[in-house]
């Protein structure tokens, strides 16, 4: 971990010291989040916390939310670690985790170029943790005084720090931070994990919930335990066959498949259905195979392509979707302990989506992050579950609340909007390193970036016309157009020379990633005050060998 990192997390811990966990507890009624990114409201204006924090607590009433979740991090052997430290101090735990129980085992076998050990990144959730719970005392002035000079060396020290990152060589080598290792086949010859490893993921999810209701129960806490919905039309990572299908078998398979895939694009449906068919015989778990079939039952207004949706995110290589193994151990659990209730948003989402007035874009930013109005869903259910259960006081409104209505009533600015735009532009090209549907991910980044310039309006300042041109080539980049990558970086030179070399010195809002690649690949011809691309940068953008 760079000396930035850890200084960054030195200081989010000390400026986190001053928690607000209420002095008078018993008169509140708690509540206790735990999961990951989905939960803690990524790619969102607002998570459903914070929803639950503004509807619950209104005058005269009192709750105490407080939000565990942490992005890219596994409940087993992470947050639920944090949950048994913490829960005794809480009424309700709420967990709404699950679509990053494989990393610990993709981390074990060097999946990952670089990260961050989890038990390191533990033993700092933990002591947050441990102070989160603790009463916040009433400082002196003096006391108070210290802290706020404290706070601003922190500050201080920071902008030094990134400064010095400031100096680095402009054409550094690619290294991202946090990477994976590039999977560009669309059906491997074998998964990563493998069966003994799939049977251990779910076995050591199941095992970290029943522990924390074991040790719930001993304090009387109730426990609400969610399947997490996800966008289901994004397409799996990568695939891959079963051992048992043979080497003229898999070539069989492909051939049925490119044609099936062929007739699709071509939009003869039933047609492809029976090719999809047919290759379903050789393997039905190909998830790249059912993802299709999903698409051409969709296409038919067929039921059958729910379930061909959710098989795809089952059999996907790379587990990044909570399974429905992970929705039956929930269900299970719930069913044999009477203070664990269970909700399923995943009926839930796709329920609300039957009847037509909304649809996976409304309730997703990405493949598995809620949207504003899918953190709604969320936060509406959560409390219909809360007014089941006895507990006083809680609003609840018995619809999904439109999101013209939420963001008027929890007061969401423009700029929130926007900047959630762009988080996903970022997001989108990021996935684009290591999954096998490249061109699906460009296409939604493309779209982010347009939302975003809409939005800015007409009077967009320079950086933001640099930034805007800096994604422009990234993506052509990405679909090898070097070309057209070369024209829009260029565009960002003639828009202001000056703040774009210092956007590439810098750790710039377009991502470290996106930066790295971006100057790898590049040359300035001083002379003509133009860039170039260099020749050899096909290697950092590769073409498939199958269309999604």
């Amino acid at each position: 971990m760079s000396l930035l990192t850890r200084f960054q997390k030195f200081y989010y811990n000390h400026k986190h010291l001053e928690t607000g966990y209420p002095e008078n507890s018993s008169e509140y009624y708690k509540i206790a989040i735990f999961g990951s990114s989905a939960a803690a409201g990524y790619s969102s204006e607002r998570g459903f916390g914070s929803i639950l924090n503004y509807y619950l607590n209104k005058p005269g009433k009192k709750f105490y939310i407080k939000n565990y979740a942490e992005c890219g991090v596994p409940f087993s052997g992470y947050q639920a670690e944090i949950a048994k430290e913490v829960m005794h101090k809480y009424d309700t735990i709420i967990i709404f985790a699950g679509n990053n129980e494989t990393l610990p085992w993709l981390y074990n076998i060097c999946f990952y170029e670089q990260y961050d050990p989890y038990p390191r990144m533990l033993e700092d959730a933990l002591n947050q943790a441990r102070l989160s719970i603790k009463v916040k005392k009433r400082s002196s002035l003096l006391i108070a005084v210290i802290k706020k000079i404290f706070e601003k060396i922190f500050i201080f020290c920071k902008e030094v720090l990134n400064k010095i990152m400031e100096q680095k060589q402009i054409f550094s080598s690619y290294m991202p931070f946090g990477s994976y290792a590039c999977i560009k086949k669309e059906i491997e010859d074998f998964s990563i994990v493998g069966q003994v490893g799939w049977e251990k993921i779910d076995n050591d999810f199941k095992q970290s919930i029943s522990n924390v209701v074991e040790k719930a129960r001993k304090y009387n806490i109730k426990i609400i335990i969610c399947s997490l919905p996800t966008d289901e039309t994004y397409p799996p990572f990568f695939s891959f066959f079963q051992e048992t299908v043979t080497h003229k078998s898999r070539s069989l398979f492909k051939e049925l498949y490119q044609k099936g895939l062929w007739l699709l694009h071509q939009e003869f449906v039933e047609e492809a259905l029976v090719f999809f068919l047919r290759a379903k015989e050789i393997d039905a778990t190909v998830a790249i195979l059912n993802y299709q079939l999903a698409r051409v039952y969709q296409k038919l207004e067929k039921n059958e392509s729910k379930s061909y949706f959710r098989r795809a995110i089952n059999y996907c290589g790379y587990r990044s979707r909570y399974p429905d193994v992970f929705r039956q151990i929930s269900k299970e659990i719930a069913e044999k302990n009477a203070e664990v209730t269970f909700i399923d948003m995943i009926d839930l989402f796709h329920k609300a989506m039957e009847n037509g007035k909304t649809n996976h874009e409304d309730l997703f930013s990405d493949l598995q992050h809620p949207s504003l109005l899918g953190h709604g869903l969320i936060a509406s259910s959560i409390m219909k579950c809360l007014l089941d259960m006895g507990v006083r006081d809680v609003y609840f409104e018995d619809s999904v609340v439109m999101l013209e209505q939420y963001k008027r009533e929890l007061d969401i600015k423009q700029y929130e909007t926007l900047s959630n735009y762009l988080l996903n532009v970022r997001w989108h090209l990021g996935l684009t390193s290591y999954v096998t549907c490249e061109d699906f991910y460009i296409k939604k980044a493309s779209l982010y970036l347009e939302k975003w310039m809409l939005g800015l309006g007409l009077n967009k300042t320079t950086d933001q016309k640099i930034t805007y041109y800096f994604f422009l080539s990234l993506i052509q980049l990405k679909k090898n157009k070097l070309d057209e990558a070369t024209y829009f970086l260029n565009k960002a030179v003639e828009e202001d020379k000056e703040v774009l070399f210092q956007r590439l010195n810098g750790v710039d809002s377009i991502g470290r990633t996106h930066l790295s690649l971006l100057k790898s690949s590049i040359g300035y011809d001083e002379t003509k005050n133009r860039f170039y691309f260099l020749t050899d940068s096909e290697s950092y953008s590769q073409q498939e060998d199958f269309v999604c």
